[in-house]
């Protein structure tokens, strides 16, 4: 029996996308973004794309996300990329001090995918965006993936090492498992997919947890028994512990 689709079948759902479709301006035109004024309401709004490196598809990206930022509030920008590098983009929108040292943006692989024109014209034009805001409302570029070990590693050792450096000792003998392979991540992979090697899942499972509950939580104030009222002097704790 087919799995393919009838001719009749095909017929119909190509009737139905017609019947659904919206024709859209070019990304470029002033009225593009506001067709999509009708997702404000939402917390969170995904934009895909079928298919990464179509300019097209990231100029019709951004002019949606100016729409959201500009008529609607929306405080943070997203993307698929990673975050020691996205980091370096927003701090430069919302015009805070770069770190000494660090790399150019998006300079390994996949570079074409964030260094190109069209990323930078629209971050650009959120750097001019937040100079008119106050610090506190300035909009975020943030990245949600990990391409450099080396890097990811880097910073979340330096960050301990400023807020927390007991914190920062244990994840540097955690980050022990990995170390050896940072500079090319793809080997790791092969040699635990092909049983030649430990896995570091288990320990970089502890890393994650203790970084995200550091980096999202602050201590509880332990409470006097029965009163409701903080003790005198009691220790911060992190996370439920003394």
């Amino acid at each position: 029996m087919s799995s393919f689709p009838s001719e009749a079948e095909r017929e119909c759902l190509v009737e139905r996308l017609r019947h659904a479709a919206e024709p859209l301006p070019d990304p470029d035109a002033a009225t593009f973004g506001g067709f999509f004024s009708r997702y404000a309401d939402g917390r969170v709004v995904l934009i895909g794309e079928a298919s990464h490196g179509t300019s097209e598809f990231y100029r019709a990206r951004a002019a949606i996300t100016r729409q959201l930022v500009e008529r609607h509030g929306f405080n943070i920008v997203a993307i698929e990329g990673d975050w020691p590098d996205t980091a370096r983009l927003d701090r430069h929108v919302r015009d805070y001090p770069g770190q000494p040292d660090e790399d150019a943006a998006f300079s390994r692989f996949p570079s074409w995918m964030w260094r190109n024109r069209e990323v930078l014209d629209f971050v650009r034009w959120l750097r001019r965006h937040n100079a008119g805001l106050p610090i506190a409302e300035r909009v975020e570029f943030r990245g949600l993936d990990i391409y450099s070990l080396r890097a990811s590693m880097a910073a979340v050792l330096q960050y301990l090492e400023l807020h927390d450096p007991p914190r920062a000792r244990e994840a540097r003998e955690r980050y022990a498992c990995l170390t050896p392979w940072q500079g090319d991540p793809a080997a790791y992979g092969a040699r635990v997919e092909w049983g030649d090697g430990d896995s570091c899942e288990a320990v970089l499972g502890e890393q994650f947890d203790a970084y995200l509950w550091f980096a999202r939580t602050t201590a509880v104030t332990p409470l006097q028994p029965g009163t409701g009222e903080a003790a005198p002097g009691a220790a911060d704790t992190f996370p439920f512990g003394v």
